[in-house]
C-alpha cells in the first residue's frame, strides 16, 4: 500500500492542476473584459433574489428550480455518465488516472453550480456541457477498472 506521505506526493500534482483550473474559470471572467460579453460577477447565482433580476430565468442557490437546471445539464451532457460514477464512486481514489479526472469533475460541477444562465437550459444548455465530457470520462474509467 502507500503511505500518508507517498498518498501526499500522488495527489499534489493533480490537486495543483485542479486548483490553477478552478482559479482560471472562477477568476479569468471577472478579470478579462471582452466586448460585448456579459461575464461580470452579476453572472453568479445568487443566495437570494435580487430585487431586479437579471432575467426571467433568475434562480437561487439550491432552489428547485436551480437543482432542476443543473439536473437537466447533467442529463443532456451526461446521461451514463452520471449515474456510472454515483454507482462507483467508491474506486475513485484508488487509481491516478480516476483522482485527477475526478478533481476536474468537481471544478466543471462547481462552475455548473455557480453560474447562472441567463437563458435557461434551452437556450445555455451548451455552455453549461463541458462538465459532462469529464465526468464521461470518469465514468469510462470507473467501469474499465472494475
Amino acid at each position: 500500500g502507500v503511505g500518508r506521505r507517498g498518498l501526499d506526493r500522488q495527489l499534489l500534482p493533480a490537486m495543483l492542476i485542479a486548483l490553477a483550473f478552478l482559479a482560471v474559470i472562477s477568476l479569468a471572467p471577472l478579470v478579462l473584459q471582452a466586448g460585448g460579453l456579459d461575464n461580470d460577477v452579476e453572472r453568479v447565482v445568487p443566495l437570494t433574489m435580487p430585487e431586479t433580476p437579471r432575467s426571467s430565468n433568475q434562480v437561487t442557490l439550491f432552489s428547485p428550480r436551480h437543482l432542476g437546471q443543473i439536473a437537466i445539464f447533467l442529463a443532456l451532457s451526461c446521461p451514463l455518465g452520471a449515474p456510472l460514477v454515483l454507482l462507483r464512486i467508491r474506486r475513485i481514489w484508488r487509481d491516478g488516472t480516476v483522482r485527477f479526472t475526478s478533481v476536474a469533475a468537481a471544478c466543471g460541477l462547481l462552475f455548473l453550480v455557480l453560474w447562472h444562465p441567463d437563458m435557461g437550459w434551452r437556450g445555455d444548455w451548451d455552455l453549461f456541457a463541458h462538465p459532462g465530457l469529464v465526468i464521461n470520462v470518469l465514468a469510462w474509467r470507473l467501469w474499465e477498472k472494475r
